[in-house]
C-alpha cells in the first residue's frame, strides 16, 4: 500500500478523537446533541473530502 493512502488512512482514524477533544464549545463538560451532530458532520467532510483525494490519486496512478 502507498504511503500517501497510509497516511490518509492513518488521518481519518485519528479524525474522531481530535474533533471529540475540541467539540465542547461552551466548556461545560458536557457534549450536547448539537455538538454531536456538528462532529458528525465534520467527520462526514472529512471523510468525502479524504475519499476524493484517494480517487484523483488513484487516476493520477492509472495514467501515470
Amino acid at each position: 500500500m502507498e504511503l500517501r493512502k497510509k497516511v490518509a488512512i492513518g488521518l481519518v482514524a485519528l479524525m474522531p478523537l481530535s474533533v471529540a477533544a475540541c467539540s465542547d464549545e461552551d466548556d461545560d463538560g458536557a457534549v450536547t446533541d448539537e455538538e454531536v451532530g456538528e462532529i458528525d458532520e465534520s467527520l462526514e467532510e472529512g471523510a468525502q473530502d479524504l475519499q476524493e483525494e484517494i480517487e484523483e490519486g488513484a487516476d493520477e496512478a492509472d495514467d501515470g
